[in-house]
C-alpha cells in the first residue's frame, strides 16, 4: 500500500512539473527550443553556411606530402660470375602543390554556393516566422475551443433548465408531452455538442504539445477589451508590394533559382578548357648493400597543365540541358509562390478589415438575442409562446456567441498571417499579442498594425545562431 502511494505521489509530482499555466510568450519560448521542425531549419541553415568555404577551397592551393619506401635486388655487372647480389632500398618524401589558374566550373560553383547560403538563410527566417504563426494560431485555437466549450456548457444548462421546467409543467397539466419531447431532444443535442467541443479542445491541446513538447494546465484568456486595430497604412496595394519585396518564402525561391542558374553555368563549364599550375619536389635516400653505400636523389618540377575537353560521350551536354530544365522549374515555382503571396496578402488584409466589422456586429447580435430570449421565456411562462420558440431563440443566441468567438479568432490569425506574408512578423508582434491576454488593462499596442516596413529578424535573439553579417544584405 505504501509502495503504491509513493508511486502515485511520484507520478503526480512529475505531472505537476510538466504542466503549468502559460501565456503566449511562454509557449513561444518553449516552442523555440523544442520544435523539431524549427530546429531542423536551424541546422540546415548552419550546414548551408559551409557551402561557400567548401566551394572556395577548390580555388585555393592544394598542398600535400607523401612518403614511401621501396627496394630491389639485382646482380652487379662486376660480380656477376661470383653470384653476389646487390640490394637497393630507398626512403624519401615528395611535396605536391597544385593551383587552379582557370576553371570556369569552380568559379560558377562558388557563385552558386553564395546563393545557396542566402537561400538557406531566407528559408530559416521563414521558418522563424512560421513558428510564430503556428504558436499563435495553436494558442488562439485553444482559446476558441475553450470559449466554444463554455458556450456549450451554458447551452446544456439552459436546455436542462427548459427540460426540467417542461417536465414539471407537464406533470401539473400546463404543458403537453410534445413540449417535453422537444426539450429532451434539444438537451440531448446540446450534450452531444458539448462532448464534441471537449474532444476538439483536447485534440488541439495535443497539437500544441507536439509543437512545444510541454503540457499546460491553463492558458491566459483573451481580454474582452483587446484593441481592434486596422492595417496601417490602409492601402492594400502597399501591403502587396511589401510582401512581394520581403516575403521570405519568395526570397528563398528567388535564391533557389539563382543556385539553379549557377549550376547550369557550372555544368556548361565542362566544355571549357582548364589551366592548372603543378609543382613538386622530392628527395629520396637510397641504402645499397654489397659495398656500394648510401646515396640520395632530389627531384623537382614546375609546370602548367592545360586540358581541353573534346568529347565525353555527350555527358556535359546532357547534364547542362537537365540543369536548364531544373532552372526553369525553379522559375515556375517562384511564380507560383509570387501569386500565392499576392493573393494571400490581399485576402488577409480584407479579412482583417472585415473582421473588425464582424466582431462589432457579433457583439450587437448577442445583446439582441439575449434580450429576445428573455422576452420569449417570459412569454412561455404565461402561455403566449411555445417551447419551440424559446429553444429556437436559445439556439440563435448560442450561434451568435460562437460566431463572436470564431470571428475574434479569425481576426487575430488574419492579422498575424498578413504580417507573415509581408515578411515583417517579428518577436515584437508576439509580445504585442501577448499583451492582449489576461484580465488587466491593455496598454496601447500598435506593433501588430504596422506593416509596410521591411524588418530583419534578429537571428541571435531567436536561436543563438552566430552571424557575423546579415546573409540577406544583398539581393543580387
Amino acid at each position: 500500500m505504501k509502495k503504491k502511494l509513493l508511486m502515485a505521489l511520484m507520478a503526480s509530482s512529475m505531472l505537476a512539473s510538466n504542466a503549468f499555466a502559460a501565456d503566449l510568450m511562454q509557449v513561444y519560448q518553449d516552442a523555440l527550443i523544442n520544435d523539431p521542425t524549427f530546429l531542423a531549419a536551424k541546422t540546415t541553415y548552419l550546414s548551408a553556411l559551409q557551402d561557400v568555404p567548401i566551394s572556395r577551397s577548390f580555388l585555393f592551393p592544394q598542398l600535400g606530402i607523401g612518403q614511401g619506401s621501396g627496394g630491389s635486388a639485382y646482380l652487379s655487372k662486376t660480380d656477376k660470375d661470383d653470384g653476389d647480389d646487390t640490394s637497393r632500398r630507398g626512403y624519401g618524401f615528395k611535396l605536391n602543390l597544385s593551383q587552379q589558374i582557370f576553371n570556369y566550373s569552380y568559379f560558377a560553383a562558388l557563385k552558386g554556393a553564395k546563393a545557396s547560403v542566402k537561400e538557406a538563410a531566407a528559408t530559416y527566417y521563414s521558418a522563424a516566422q512560421t513558428l510564430m504563426v503556428d504558436v499563435s494560431t495553436d494558442y488562439f485555437t485553444i482559446l476558441l475551443d475553450q470559449a466554444v466549450l463554455r458556450y456549450n456548457e451554458s447551452n446544456v444548462e439552459a436546455n436542462k433548465s427548459s427540460l426540467d421546467q417542461a417536465q414539471e409543467q407537464y406533470k401539473v397539466g400546463l404543458k403537453t408531452l410534445t413540449d417535453v419531447y422537444t426539450s429532451q431532444a434539444a438537451y440531448s443535442t446540446a450534450v452531444s455538442e458539448k462532448i464534441d467541443a471537449q474532444t476538439t479542445l483536447t485534440n488541439d491541446i495535443e497539437n500544441l504539445r507536439a509543437l512545444t513538447g510541454k503540457t499546460y494546465d491553463s492558458f491566459e484568456p483573451l481580454n474582452e477589451d483587446f484593441p481592434l486595430v486596422s492595417p496601417d497604412p490602409d492601402d492594400i496595394d502597399k501591403w502587396v508590394q511589401v510582401a512581394v519585396d520581403s516575403n521570405w518564402d519568395l526570397k528563398a525561391l528567388h535564391y533557389e533559382a539563382m543556385v539553379s542558374m549557377a549550376n547550369v553555368k557550372q555544368l556548361w563549364g565542362g566544355h571549357m578548357p582548364t589551366l592548372e599550375l603543378d609543382a613538386s619536389y622530392g628527395d629520396t635516400f637510397y641504402d645499397e648493400s654489397g659495398g656500394v653505400g648510401a646515396s640520395s636523389e632530389k627531384t623537382g618540377s614546375v609546370g602548367v597543365d592545360l586540358e581541353i575537353p573534346i568529347f565525353q560521350g555527350g555527358l556535359v551536354s546532357a547534364q547542362t540541358k537537365q540543369a536548364e530544365y531544373d532552372y526553369q522549374t525553379a522559375v515556375h515555382n517562384m511564380e507560383i509562390q509570387y501569386r500565392t503571396v499576392v493573393t494571400s496578402t490581399r485576402q488577409n488584409y480584407l479579412n482583417v478589415v472585415s473582421g473588425i466589422s464582424a466582431i462589432k456586429a457579433d457583439q450587437t447580435s448577442i445583446k439582441s438575442n439575449e434580450s429576445s430570449l428573455k422576452g420569449l421565456q417570459a412569454g412561455y411562462n404565461v402561455g403566449t409562446q411555445t417551447m419551440v420558440d424559446v429553444l429556437s431563440q436559445q439556439s440563435l443566441l448560442f450561434s451568435a456567441q460562437q460566431d463572436y468567438a470564431t470571428d475574434q479568432f479569425e481576426y487575430i490569425t488574419s492579422l498575424i498571417n498578413l504580417k507573415s506574408y509581408a515578411g515583417t512578423l517579428s518577436v515584437d508582434d508576439v509580445e504585442a499579442l501577448n499583451g492582449w491576454l489576461g484580465d488587466g488593462e491593455i496598454e496601447a499596442q500598435e506593433a501588430l498594425a504596422d506593416g509596410p516596413s521591411i524588418q530583419t529578424l534578429d537571428v541571435d535573439a531567436l536561436s543563438n545562431v552566430p552571424t557575423d553579417a546579415d546573409p540577406l544584405a544583398s539581393t543580387t
